[in-house]
């Protein structure tokens, strides 16, 4: 189960290094993005049904949104629509010599994060009851809000399940902080697409997350 961001990428890629206040020809596109439906995306590819736990605007972006997850092969059951909702959005900026910004525009994740948390914990939908009654591993965006995190640092919740922490950058991996000392909980920090294979790994396999992180660094 993943849980956190499923919104659109903009990537904005100009042709010539970029200097403060130029206008440069490029590319610009759109695609379906966010940390959480990036790595259920990569477990679909190992074989596996994750089901992710998101939000998605009202609007027909929103449906599109949904359409492309289960087009993947993710299940969808779990993504709340919020009525007169906007989908959330995420502008990456990059020349020839890299990324130069990113700005995410996840207003909508961060106002019903913590609600999904708590839907969970309950075991709703239906489709949720394995985390109510069976130990299941979570996959956490750090996307999620401080209240969502708190909710899962709760000392009687999600007892027994495995949680994974992933975040596509350090300032927000930070937030997530106050699950260091969780038992069954792992870090990962994730590079682009190149997903998430690691995540795979739980904290009792530490040499073999290790292992999958070097490969990743080094672009494999």
């Amino acid at each position: 189960m993943c849980i956190g961001a499923l919104l659109w990428d903009y990537l904005g890629r100009a042709n010539a290094p970029l200097l403060r206040s130029e206008d440069r020809p490029g590319i610009v596109s759109r695609s379906v993005g966010g940390v959480a439906f990036n790595v259920a995306r990569a477990l679909r590819k190992f074989g596996f049904a994750p089901e992710l736990v998101s939000a998605v605007g009202s609007e027909a972006e929103g449906e599109e949104l949904i359409r492309a997850a289960e087009t993947c092969g993710i299940l969808t059951s779990g993504i709340a629509r919020p009525a007169r909702s906007i989908s959330d959005s995420c502008l990456v900026l990059e020349d020839p010599d890299g990324m130069i910004a990113t700005v995410a525009d996840c207003r909508l994740i961060e106002a019903v994060g913590a609600k999904l948390v708590r839907n969970l914990r309950g075991g709703e939908p239906p489709s949720f009851d394995c985390v109510a009654n069976a130990s299941c591993h979570i996959v956490i965006d750090c996307n999620l809000p401080q209240s969502a995190l708190m909710e899962f640092a709760s000392p009687d919740a999600f007892d027994g399940d495995e949680l994974s922490l992933v975040s596509a950058s350090i300032g927000k991996i930070n937030r997530a902080l106050i699950l260091r000392n969780r038992p069954s909980t792992a870090f990962t920090q994730t590079w682009r697409k190149r997903a998430c294979f690691c995540l795979m790994m739980s904290p009792a396999r530490q040499k073999e997350q290790e292992a999958w992180l070097s490969l990743v660094s080094r672009g494999q």
